[in-house]
C-alpha cells in the first residue's frame, strides 16, 4: 500500500512539473460491396430474412472500415465517406486481413461527401471532431447523410459523444456504440483486426424499441452486437478500459498492453484507476436516476480479457507517438470533471489524467520545436 501511494504522489508531482519523458511504442474493423447512386439507393430491401439497409460509413478509419466491410459482407449496402486516399480505395478495394476471416471489398462505394441520406449513418470519428469550431466540420461531415428516416450510430470512444450529435438532429435518431476490438490500419484501405470485435450499442433516450433496430442491423454479419439497455452504463463501462490502458500507454511513453500487465506496477495501477472509474460511474448512474449499476465482476473481466489479448498499442498510443491530437476530453477529462462534480476523489484516476495531458503538452513542444 505505502508503494502505491508513492507512485501516486510521483505522478501528481511529475504531472505538475512536466518532467516525464516520452519516448516510443498499443493497438486495441467477400468480395464485392456492390457500387451503387442515389437513385438506385432502394431502402430497407429484403433479402430472405434479413432486411437490407443502406449505411454510410463517416470516420472509414480501422473501426470504421471493420464494421462497414462485415456489414457489407451480410449484404448492406455500404457506402465508405473518406477523406483522403479515394483513388487508391477504388484502384485496390478494400482488404480487411482479420481473425475473425478476412474480408476483400474489390469495389467499394466510396465518396467524399455523401451524396443522399441513409437507412443509417454510422459515425466513426475521433472525438475531438465534435469540438473543432464548434463541431461545424463534424456536423456538416453527418448532416448529408441524414434524413427523416436515418439513424445515427456513433462507435466513438469516451462519454458524452452522443449530447452534440442529438441536439444537431434530435435525440430520437441517435445511439452510442462501443466496439470492444484489436484493430490497425495499414493503409488507407487496408486494416488488420487482430482480435476481439463485439459492438455494444445503446439508444440516447434508452428507447427498448430502438435497440431492436440496432440488433436487426447487424443480424447475419459476423458481428456479435450486444445491446445495452443503459447507454450511461455502457460508457462508463467501456471506459474502465480505456481511461487506464490508453492513458498508461501514454504516460508511460508509449508501451502495449503487455508491458502494463506484466509489469507488476503498471498492472496494480491500471486495477487502482479502474475501481476509480467504477466509482466513477455509478456515482453518475445513481445521480441520474439509473437502476444499473457496474459491479466487480465487470472489472475482473476486462482484466481477464487485457491478460488475454495479444500484444496490443492503443488507438491513443499511436496517435500521441504519431504526434497526433489525442482524444482528451471526451475519453478522459469529461469524465474525471463528472466525477469529481458528483463529490467523488478518483485520485488515481486524476493523477493518470494530469499524467496524460503533460505527456501530449511535452510531445506537442518538442513537435513545434522541431517543425
Amino acid at each position: 500500500m505505502k508503494m502505491l501511494e508513492m507512485i501516486h504522489h510521483c505522478l501528481v508531482l511529475l504531472s505538475f512539473v512536466g518532467l516525464f519523458s516520452v519516448g516510443e511504442a498499443f493497438g486495441f474493423d467477400f468480395s464485392g460491396s456492390r457500387a451503387w447512386s442515389s437513385s438506385k439507393r432502394s431502402s430497407c430491401k429484403q433479402e430472405g430474412t434479413i432486411k437490407m439497409q443502406t449505411v454510410t460509413i463517416i470516420g472509414s478509419g480501422a473501426v470504421g472500415c471493420y464494421y462497414g466491410a462485415r456489414l457489407a459482407e451480410a449484404g448492406h449496402e455500404v457506402t465508405f465517406q473518406v477523406r483522403s486516399g479515394a483513388d487508391v480505395w477504388r484502384r485496390e478495394g478494400l482488404r480487411v486481413a482479420s481473425c475473425l476471416g478476412d474480408i476483400t471489398l474489390a469495389r467499394p462505394a466510396v465518396v467524399e461527401r455523401a451524396a443522399a441520406p441513409a437507412d443509417w449513418a454510422v459515425v466513426c470519428l475521433k472525438t475531438y471532431a465534435l469540438l473543432e469550431q464548434g463541431g461545424r466540420p463534424a456536423r456538416e461531415l453527418i448532416a448529408p447523410a441524414v434524413g427523416p428516416g436515418t439513424r445515427i450510430l456513433l462507435i466513438m470512444n469516451g462519454l458524452g459523444v452522443e449530447a452534440p450529435v442529438a441536439e444537431w438532429f434530435g435525440p430520437e435518431k441517435v445511439f452510442g456504440g462501443l466496439a470492444f476490438i484489436c484493430c490497425n490500419r495499414k493503409g488507407p484501405a487496408d486494416v488488420i483486426h487482430s482480435d476481439y470485435g463485439a459492438l455494444d450499442a445503446g439508444h440516447f433516450l434508452d428507447d427498448p424499441a430502438e435497440l431492436a433496430a440496432v440488433a436487426a442491423l447487424f443480424e447475419g454479419s459476423k458481428v456479435e452486437l450486444r445491446p445495452q439497455a443503459c447507454l450511461t452504463a455502457a460508457r462508463w463501462g467501456k471506459l474502465l478500459w480505456n481511461i487506464p490502458f490508453n492513458g498508461i500507454s501514454v504516460a508511460m511513453g508509449g508501451v502495449r498492453t503487455d508491458v502494463i500487465m506484466t509489469d507488476p506496477d503498471l498492472r496494480e495501477m491500471a486495477y487502482r484507476v479502474m475501481l476509480d472509474v467504477r466509482d466513477s460511474g455509478n456515482l453518475d448512474l445513481e445521480a441520474q436516476g439509473k437502476d444499473a449499476r457496474i459491479g466487480m465482476d465487470k472489472v475482473d473481466t476486462m482484466m481477464e480479457l487485457t491478460d488475454n489479448m495479444a500484444p496490443y498499442k492503443t488507438s491513443t498510443m499511436l496517435d500521441f507517438v504519431s504526434g497526433r491530437p489525442l482524444e482528451l476530453d471526451f475519453m478522459f477529462s469529461t469524465a474525471l470533471a463528472r466525477a469529481k462534480e458528483l463529490g467523488g476523489e478518483p485520485k488515481y484516476m486524476e493523477s493518470l489524467i494530469r499524467m496524460v495531458r503533460a505527456a501530449d503538452r511535452q510531445k506537442q513542444q518538442q513537435n513545434s520545436t522541431q517543425s
